[in-house]
């Protein structure tokens, strides 16, 4: 069976940019990290194992990928932490002003900072929670500020 390539395996019909609701963004990087290398294939990984998810909801009698979960094409993250976090940033804004739900798959806390500086754009009274086995709070690491 040839299952498309893309976040939870679905068809076209429910895969257009244009029309859907959700967009699927892709960060592999891995960068700044300091202990176990592998974060670059999270985004891939978690892709190949949606692909086994059921895609109807039998509680909410519902299927959400009707929706429309458009999954987009890796984001550059070739260059310094400050060019890579600036591309998360642009792609991030743009798909904000598209008025799509964005879910990023990456795996790096770096990647983060992109993400919210777009977010905090549109809303001015956005909070970030951040659950974590280590809280990341360094002004700097290997001459890379944060952002």
């Amino acid at each position: 069976m040839n299952i498309p390539d893309n976040f939870l395996g679905l068809d076209k019909s429910f895969t257009d940019r244009k029309k859907s609701k959700v967009t699927i963004a892709q960060v592999p990087y891995e960068g700044t990290v300091t202990y176990r290398k592998g974060t670059s294939k999270g985004p891939r990984a978690i892709i190949e194992a949606s692909k086994e998810v059921e895609v109807y909801d039998s509680e909410l009698d519902y299927c959400p990928c009707d929706l429309g979960i458009s999954t987009l094409k890796p984001i550059n993250v070739q260059g310094a932490p400050e060019e890579v976090n600036n591309n998360i940033y642009k792609e991030t804004k743009k798909n904000i002003e598209d008025n799509k739900f964005i879910i990023t798959l990456g795996g790096e806390h770096s990647i983060t900072s992109g993400i919210a500086k777009a977010f905090k754009e549109k809303y001015k009274g956005l909070s970030v929670l951040q659950l974590d086995a280590h809280s990341d709070l360094r002004e700097s690491y290997q001459d890379s500020k944060r952002g």
